[in-house]
C-alpha cells in the first residue's frame, strides 16, 4: 500500500500532465489554423 501523499503527488503529476498536453495541443491547432489560413490565401 502506498502512503496518502504519495498517491496525491501521482495524481497530481497526472493533471499537470494533462494541462500541458491539452495547451500544447491548443498551440499545435491554433498554429495549424494560423499556417492553413494562409495556405489558402496563398492558393487562391
Amino acid at each position: 500500500r502506498k502512503p496518502m501523499v504519495t498517491l496525491q503527488v501521482e495524481i497530481d503529476t497526472q493533471i499537470e500532465f494533462k494541462r500541458t498536453l491539452t495547451w500544447w495541443q491548443l498551440l499545435a491547432i491554433g498554429l495549424g489554423a494560423i499556417i492553413g489560413e494562409s495556405d489558402c490565401k496563398h492558393y487562391m
